[in-house]
């Protein structure tokens, strides 16, 4: 701001002498924000990477990068629906706190939780939908959805631009989507190609029967090719699984290999 004419006097601001002036909050131009929302007040505050605005948007990255170090290897082990579901919990939890927060420190340890879930929020579920989906329908979907994910700061640009200034509504709406997104998921049932990998098969038909069911189809009973060799070789198969629903899993038996050519799973 250029210095004033020479006999009128203002107050410096910040402690500058070349600075008369606060932010003007009439001005659509100026942007509500965390800097005067915070106790202590930003406004003045010395910049860098340790200093509370510094660590504010540093802060959520730290967090996801622990979480890559562990979410993965939790969604292997307890399956993909929790997993995904407990990091919905966390990031909502963590936009409440933000909300809510008028502490800048509180509001700097809400950001770090909100990023221990974004492994869990984008990868895992992003695993997790992939794995619903048929073969010749993954790349569009996944296509479909990281443009969405792309597309979500120009949304926010969008959203300062033509509509507010204030970042609440933004917050809330963002809470609500990840409230919606986790209420959905709960009537899902877990992946069945993750339940296939753990060898947990009776609650993988009954999770293709959930499915068969909501597109109108019959429940799934019949066995999985990889559970008749498992039975195959621990020797527990017997005459009534060589015939389960109708299928002929002799071939398979002798030969090792999918009787369809391929849907070994």
């Amino acid at each position: 701001m250029p210095l004033p004419k020479k006999g009128k006097t203002l107050s410096t601001f910040c402690g500058k002498d070349n600075i008369y002036h606060r932010i003007d909050f009439s001005n659509p131009l100026s942007i509500h924000n965390w800097i005067v929302d915070l106790k202590p007040d930003l406004t003045c505050i010395e910049q860098g990477f340790t200093s509370p605005i510094g660590l504010m948007g540093s802060m959520q990255f730290v967090g996801w990068t622990i979480s890559a170090f562990i979410t993965p290897r939790l969604a292997d082990i307890h399956g993909r629906k929790p997993i995904f579901l407990l990091s919905m919990a966390i990031q909502l939890a963590a936009l409440i706190g933000i909300f809510i927060s008028r502490n800048v420190t509180l509001t700097i340890a809400m950001i770090f939780v909100f990023g221990t879930g974004g492994v869990g929020r984008s990868s895992i579920s992003y695993l997790y939908m992939q794995e619903f989906l048929p073969k010749d329908k993954q790349t569009l979907v996944g296509t479909i959805l990281q443009l969405n994910n792309g597309f979500v700061s120009i949304y926010t640009v969008i959203y300062y631009w033509f509509i507010s200034n204030d970042w609440i509504p933004i917050q809330v709406f963002g809470g609500v989507l990840t409230a919606v997104s986790a209420i959905g998921v709960w009537f899902l049932p877990e992946s069945p190609k993750y339940l296939l990998t753990v060898k947990r098969y009776d609650a993988a038909r009954a999770a293709i029967s959930y499915i068969a069911k909501v597109n109108g189809k019959a429940p799934f009973a019949n066995l999985f090719d990889r559970e008749v060799l498992d039975k195959k070789y621990s020797g527990s198969l017997n005459a009534s699984h060589l015939s389960p629903g109708g299928g002929d899993y002799k071939q398979l038996l002798t030969q090792g290999t999918s009787k369809d050519g391929g849907n070994m799973i």
